[in-house]
């Protein structure tokens, strides 16, 4: 089975210490299902951005991710994975004329041994030393490339959990916006997970409020912890009564104040979509409100005191003989 594909969208840029920006590449982070035995066709977009021809190389490399942000982290040469070897690129090296696009085919060849599950590897076009057959194109030390997701199809293993999930800072009563609220999801299977869902604030006098999970379409690769953050409410750049009153009226706005129950609710998988939920508590004391509240009924309390005041001298003045 043969299949052709197109892709032309963001870029991934992968410069090296002290590099400067010459090469885009037009392709997003492209995800791949093929079958065991079978092969996929693709191209890739290249662009020269400088007034100079540039000399290019392409290599395929395998990738993890380092920490919990979801950074790609490319793995060396004496590392290279078995599966690189299925990528072939039908023009490896590469002469860009000033400003010209080149497309570039390449191609995907499974083979039928391949175990179901997910191969990470990067397409990354790297500036060379000139070639002898051009003694003008210009090398700048950098590198840009493509992520590739490669699933191959099957029973694949997707299994995820919540690893933690709280407000940050950790704490059970807040006084202010905005909160955090920290989601780890772990990805415990063999293939990349995308969890999707919402955060769902419950407020003691019934004030609801949704806020959405994993907007930014990010994946968590197998063997892997991701963070997610989700904020709940904003910061103010003012200080002094204007920021006081922007928190105030925030405040106000949401209608916030009490006990507040968090649920994350998430679910994952492309095969078999499961389903994963967790909840914590916390209280919600807006101070700025409260002394706003205190203020006024201070203020009324003093206003009835002294009307009365006033009403019981006009009364004694009244009752004076003329």
């Amino acid at each position: 089975m043969k299949k052709s594909i197109f892709l032309f969208a963001l870029f991934l840029w992968l410069a090296l210490p002290g590099s400067a920006s010459a090469t885009t590449i037009f392709s997003p982070l492209l995800e791949l299902a093929v079958a065991a035995g079978s092969e996929q066709t693709g191209v890739v977009k290249v662009y020269n951005e400088t007034d100079q021809p540039l000399f290019l190389t392409a290599s395929v490399a395998s990738f993890t991710t380092s920490g919990e942000t979801g950074q790609a982290d490319f793995f060396s040469a004496d590392q290279t994975a078995d599966y690189l070897d299925w990528f072939q690129i039908a023009q490896p090296e590469l002469i860009l004329q000033p400003k010209q696009v080149a497309i570039v085919p390449f191609t995907v060849t499974v083979p039928p041994s391949a175990l179901p599950g997910g191969y990470y590897a990067a397409i990354l076009w790297r500036s060379a030393a000139e070639p002898a057959v051009s003694q003008s194109a210009v090398g700048v030390n950098s590198q840009v490339g493509t992520l590739v997701f490669l699933k191959v199809t099957g029973s694949v293993i997707e299994q995820g959990e919540i690893s933690d999930f709280y407000a940050s800072p950790a704490k059970e009563y807040f006084f202010s916006f905005p909160i955090s609220f920290i989601t780890r999801f772990s990805n415990t299977g063999n293939i990349h997970l995308r969890p999707q869902g919402e955060i769902k604030l419950t407020g003691w006098l019934g004030q609801k409020k949704s806020l959405d999970f994993n907007a930014g379409q990010r994946n968590v690769l197998p063997s892997s912890v991701r963070r997610f953050d989700v904020l709940w409410g904003s910061g103010t750049q003012s200080t002094g009564l204007v920021g006081f009153w922007q928190e105030v009226k925030q405040e106000l706005k949401n209608f916030t104040i009490g006990p507040y129950t968090a649920t994350l609710t998430l679910s994952y998988g492309a095969d078999n979509v499961k389903t994963v939920s967790q909840k914590l508590n916390f209280w919600f004391l807006p101070y700025r409100s409260l002394a706003v509240f205190v203020l006024i009924v201070l203020l009324v309390f003093s206003w009835r005191l002294i009307d009365k005041k006033i009403k019981r001298m006009k009364n004694r003045d009244n009752k004076k003989p003329a």
